[in-house]
């Protein structure tokens, strides 16, 4: 029935391809679970739904996949003429976790809870177990460190957009389509030097003919997946990785590319950075979005004071 379902209503439905592999997915993962606790899925009750929801929260799936999964089952039951999900025992919010408050302090709560970040210690960490091609790995995860740009953004920079005597970067966000200047700090000065100009970077067939500073050994620059990998599995190396949840493609990891950038903000707003010169040097395009790491710092400190001291 579930095959049928998929074939006769979403491929023929007018849904987006990312919606029709996604509504597949849901019902695939419902499909096995339905196997493993020996249910028939036409036979399933709200009792069987319901734990079967339950079971993703449980198993670090983010609301967003909760909310999917829950949608796809609606549409598959639906499909079948089975009245289910009209039950008041099995409504959308009883999923989703505190729905208190309006749509923007649900949706604060939801950021706050996703950005996880690395501490200076746990950066030098990563470079310490960073994987070959070391030294180029090493800068990059300072560079990330010390600027906060994104992995998309890294992989973008030429050796003509650093201004080594100013110790400035012009950085492309591809996200927005704006340019935006970082600054990085005289620590970073020996790395640059012995990587452009010692002869490392120069080990790279491509990087004769390339204008780019990262560059890779099947190209003239690095692939942006390929630096979230290498941080990954630098995190793996140090043993400090750690999987948040699971999501349709896999786990989730504490440490990623993206938790160097969140880390860069925390330790700027605990160094007293202005929040509005941190916004246009994160490249954000609205403040509400900067100020998230502020009150993150506030919760550190009030977890400090709760928690960590004994009478």
């Amino acid at each position: 029935m579930i095959a049928q379902y998929v074939r006769s209503q979403l491929e023929n439905n007018g849904l987006s391809d990312s919606t029709i592999d996604r509504r597949k997915l849901d019902l695939e993962s419902y499909k096995e679970w339905c196997q493993e606790n020996d249910i028939e899925p036409e036979n399933a009750g709200i009792d069987e739904i319901d734990s079967f929801l339950k079971s993703l929260k449980s198993d670090g799936y983010s609301d967003s996949s909760i909310s999917s999964a829950y949608y796809s089952l609606k549409g598959f039951y639906d499909y079948i003429d089975i009245e289910i999900f009209k039950s008041e025992r099995i409504a959308h919010k009883d999923y989703m976790g505190d729905s208190s408050g309006s749509h923007e302090e649900r949706k604060k709560r939801t950021e706050k809870e996703e950005i996880k970040y690395i501490t200076e210690s746990e950066k030098d960490q990563l470079k310490a177990h960073a994987p070959d091609p070391k030294m180029k790995n090493e800068l990059l995860i300072e560079l990330m460190w010390q600027t906060g740009i994104r992995q998309s953004e890294a992989v973008l920079i030429e050796l003509n957009d650093i201004d080594r005597d100013e110790r400035e970067i012009d950085i492309f966000a591809p996200k927005t389509g704006e340019w935006r200047t970082v600054y990085y700090q005289p620590s970073l000065d020996i790395a640059l030097e012995q990587y452009v100009n010692g002869g490392y970077r120069s080990r790279f067939t491509s990087a004769q003919e390339s204008p780019y500073l990262f560059v890779s050994r099947k190209g003239p620059k690095m692939n942006p997946k390929s630096v979230n990998i290498m941080v990954r599995q630098a995190a793996e190396n140090a043993g400090i990785q750690e999987i948040t949840g699971y999501d349709k493609s896999g786990p989730r990891h504490k440490i990623t590319s993206h938790a160097i950038r969140h880390g860069h903000a925390i330790q700027s707003v605990k160094d007293g950075i202005d929040i509005s010169f941190l916004k246009e040097h994160m490249g954000h395009s609205d403040l509400s979005t900067t100020q998230i790491y502020t009150e993150l710092v506030d919760s550190d400190v009030k977890d400090v004071y709760q928690n960590k001291f004994t009478a």
